[in-house]
């Protein structure tokens, strides 16, 4: 786990949870491992907006409604233009402990996600119950309320999926971020993992400029399965790692994308926003004030993209998101209201490349893209708008 989320959990005043979020991420997939947390509090905060989350099917006994179901909790109606059957051939499992299956996708412009079963069949048993957190003096580790933080293991599986671009003949790979699902028994052979795609724009230009049909390889080197232990004397995370579940599994996939539900404003307005470095250690945490140019929101029903370019200082250009305030909110037509991105539980990502450099003059110009999965689906055509830095843009 990141050091930001070790200390920021340890924050209790409100003043300093204003000032630096708990959300603060590395672009790089080793160095967010938080988001391979254990569903549940997505869960637990759909309940808290009123949504319906069903009782959970035994994961062996899943089909792919129930799955959404647990994942999005409820609403899934909203998601029939996201939905897609996965047709696999051209297997190749030699994986001898586990059985790998696809049930499906969900597809949009920005946060696209595979859902895969896993099942043991050497008799033992994956175990997705947290794991209280202690610091190096044996101390529990509180977060904001005053109770002990808990992490869940991490289950990490080593692997890609590789899109094939008909217009360049060739393919274009991207990682992913995995997700346990939740279900009703968090200590038996098997569990349903949600690979949310994280770490390249030109996968979806390449998904929404091509045809209907999508043709994708999709590779898995093994399994390892992981906690943290208590922090070290530096104040630094230590993982360690509990079993490594060998083999390969590789397969060719065919989806449909096509058809999503959403909606483009520009913007191109200046927005004031907090940035921080990017850090492992507590003591080298810089936040710097910045102004940025905000060029584009879009969304979708399941998710909100942001792009934005900015003056890159002293090396902090990840977003600070307050947990209550989130990165903005989103206003219905209804009255009602989301708080995007204040939830790190929730699948979401920064892109940030470097657009314009010049050392001389001290001066970086970057590009930085944000996903946020939403709480819960909505209806694309109902938002009224979205209020970001205290600055409201109209759909």
């Amino acid at each position: 786990m990141s050091t930001y989320n070790d200390y920021f959990n340890s924050i209790k005043s409100e003043k300093e949870i204003s000032e630096i979020s708990e959300s603060i991420v590395s672009v790089r997939k080793k160095q967010i491992p938080v988001f391979k947390r254990l569903s549940v509090g997505l869960a637990a905060s759909l309940t808290a907006l009123g949504a319906s989350v069903t009782a959970y099917a035994a994961a062996n006994n899943w089909d792919f409604s129930a799955i959404l179901d647990s994942w999005f909790g409820g609403k899934t109606a909203l998601l029939d233009d996201c939905l897609s059957d996965v047709i696999t051939e051209n297997t190749v499992d030699e994986m001898e402990n586990v059985d790998i299956s696809i049930r499906g996708a969900v597809c949009d412009n920005g946060i696209t996600t595979f859902f895969f079963d896993i099942e043991r069949t050497d008799g033992n048993n994956f175990n997705t119950n947290p794991i209280p957190r202690y610091d190096y003096y044996g101390n529990p580790m509180l977060d904001c309320n005053n109770e002990q933080y808990s992490d869940s293991p991490n289950f990490e599986f080593d692997g890609d999926i590789s899109f094939y671009d008909n217009e360049g003949n060739t393919y274009r790979t991207a990682s992913f971020i995995e997700y346990i699902v939740k279900d009703e028994d968090p200590v038996d052979n098997k569990l349903t993992i949600a690979a949310v795609l994280h770490d390249s724009d030109d996968i979806y230009d390449c998904l929404i400029n091509s045809e209907n049909r999508i043709k994708a390889s999709i590779l898995f080197n093994g399994i390892k399965i992981s906690h943290f232990e208590p922090l070290n004397e530096d104040g630094d995370s230590v993982e360690a790692v509990d079993e490594c579940i060998e083999g390969k599994w590789c397969t060719t996939a065919y989806f449909d994308y096509s058809g999503v539900n959403s909606k483009t404003i520009a913007v191109d307005r200046n927005v004031n926003m907090s940035f921080a470095n990017n850090t492992y250690k507590e003591d080298d945490i810089r936040i710097c004030e910045d102004t940025i140019d905000l060029k584009e929101i879009t969304a979708s029903n399941i998710s909100l993209m942001l792009k934005f370019e900015f003056n890159k200082t002293t090396e902090c250009y990840y977003p600070v998101i307050d947990p209550e305030e989130g990165i903005g909110k989103l206003y219905m037509k209804d009255g009602s209201c989301f708080t995007v991105g204040g939830d790190k539980t929730i699948p979401h990502y920064y892109i940030c490349e470097n657009k314009f450099s010049c050392r001389a003059e001290k001066i970086a110009i970057a590009d930085c893209n944000v996903m946020y999965m939403l709480s819960e689906p909505i209806d694309v055509n109902e938002i009224d708008y979205i209020e970001i830095s205290g600055e409201n843009f109209k759909f």
